[in-house]
């Protein structure tokens, strides 16, 4: 039986950030977010909310596949303990029940309506309810697909690398959405993230006779082991589109698009990168996954680009042992700004932050001269299970000389073995860096923390173009 529960939270504070750019797309009387998730992977138990900014209250209603009690809760952390927790459901004469107790979301469903422990059907799940629900109309679109069917290898980390081409277009095209594709249990739960890059190879290289074989055969490798045949050191330095686990669609504004190809009759092949996480070295698993893109030949006003501010993915991030509040910062320098940004600056309006496993908080500064402006964006509730590609409800301009710094908060102080955590390809190892979708394209791709030697203990710049 499927019955449903309407939940009314009161917010005592709610507020928003003031920002310099307005969001076309977003009515400035609008007091409404929205949006519905499926908590469980069995699509069970699902939850829909709407977040009233005007009352300070958050509706929440929960409909459930169940015979017996439903169990909703906000959690800090993700379990039972210091959660606000409401049950309810009905009796088998009609008569309905609940509790008097009114962001990780717990959640749980009983088998009977007697409230004894719910065994294995509970769960928990991170929900932004901030965040509009992602829904893009395809009627009007195009699309083309860029997905690997892969046999994954039998190790806890590989970044395998396969080679896609898009349809061979006589004019530029925009691509206004990017999908997300993971076919079935197996790619969600291996597929840690991809990354989509542009191959881009000299004027003395035919591009067809070097990639084409690898994407009619569909052949794959590790990215950071080709042979010299398999040439993806060609297209390793212009990022794309970036998916992370937990995430969806990404959706531009009506007046941004991403060009494909940016050249005529050239960049018409493209890399994905995939992250196979594979802690059990599991063996036999054929993983399918990638991106389809939505696009039009309407081109609209502004090219779409991608940012990367990030530190270097290198033992120079290093977190002591048992280190808890411990933070790190990338540096996307004002000289960087003021070198590669348009006189007119950039307009930020999509974010997404990604680290790992000992992630807890992360945000985005913004400094022009002396000053620090108002954050960028904020997490204070990371979670790796839940990297989505934010849309800014009110875009940031980024000027000419400002500064930016990626800010990670780190916790390993549960970690048993008494071991450093450095910055490293693994889930187990971390990383520290956000991910901005801006317009106009310009040709810096990734803006960040490096070290200028192969020697760790040898000096190096915390605040340089990559």
């Amino acid at each position: 039986m499927i019955f449903t529960v309407i939940i009314t939270l009161l917010v005592a504070a709610l507020t928003h950030t003031e920002c310099k750019v307005t969001n076309p797309n977003v009515q400035q009387d609008s007091t409404i977010r929205s949006g519905e998730e499926y908590l469980d992977s069995e699509q069970s138990y699902l939850l829909k909310w709407n977040v009233s900014l005007t009352e300070k209250r958050i509706y929440f209603e929960v409909t459930a596949n169940t015979t017996g009690y439903i169990g909703f809760g906000i959690s800090p952390t993700g379990g039972m303990a210091g959660a606000d927790i409401f049950i309810a459901g009905v009796h088998p004469n009609g008569t309905e029940y609940s509790s008097d107790a009114t962001v990780r979301v717990i959640y749980a469903m009983g088998e009977t309506d007697d409230l004894v422990f719910h065994g294995p059907n509970k769960g928990t799940k991170s929900i932004n309810f901030f965040l509009e629900d992602a829904s893009f109309d395809s009627e009007g679109y195009d699309s083309f697909d860029l997905i690997a069917k892969s046999e994954m290898p039998a190790q806890d980390t590989t970044y395998w690398c396969t080679l896609h081409k898009v349809p061979a277009f006589s004019e530029k095209q925009h691509v206004v959405a990017f999908e997300p594709v993971l076919k079935g249990s197996l790619a969600l739960a291996h597929t840690h993230h991809f990354t989509l890059f542009k191959c881009v190879v000299p004027d003395n290289i035919n591009a067809d006779e070097l990639f084409g074989p690898f994407v009619e055969s569909g052949e794959g490798h590790h990215c950071f082991e080709n042979p010299n045949n398999f040439p993806t050191s060609y297209c390793r330095e212009q990022a794309v589109y970036g998916w992370s686990k937990g995430g969806k669609w990404t959706i531009f504004p009506s007046n941004v698009g991403y060009p494909v190809p940016d050249k005529l009759n050239r960049n018409e092949y493209y890399s994905i990168e995939t992250h196979f996480d594979n802690p059990r070295n599991l063996s036999g698993l054929v993983i399918e996954s990638g991106i389809r893109a939505h696009y039009t030949k309407e081109l609209r006003e502004h090219d779409a680009g991608l940012l990367i501010v990030n530190h270097d993915t290198s033992p120079v991030l290093t977190i002591p042992p048992n280190s808890k509040n411990f933070i790190v910062s990338g540096h996307c320098s004002s000289a960087c700004t003021e070198n590669e940004l348009p006189e007119d600056g950039v307009t930020n309006f999509n974010n997404l932050f990604h680290s790992h496993l000992a992630g807890r908080k992360m945000k985005l500064r913004h400094f022009r001269g002396n000053n620090e402006l108002s954050w960028v964006d904020v997490d204070d509730q990371y979670d790796f299970n839940y990297q989505q590609n934010k849309p800014l409800s009110t875009y940031v301009k980024v000027e000419r000389g400002d500064q930016l710094t990626v800010e990670c908060t780190y916790d390993i102080s549960k970690n048993l073995d008494d071991k450093i955590v450095v910055g490293g390809l693994s889930t187990r190892e971390e990383m520290c860096e956000a991910v901005l979708w801006y317009w106009p394209k310009t040709e810096l791709i990734v803006c960040g923390s490096s070290k200028n030697s192969p020697a760790i203990s040898s000096n190096w710049s915390n605040k340089s173009c990559m």
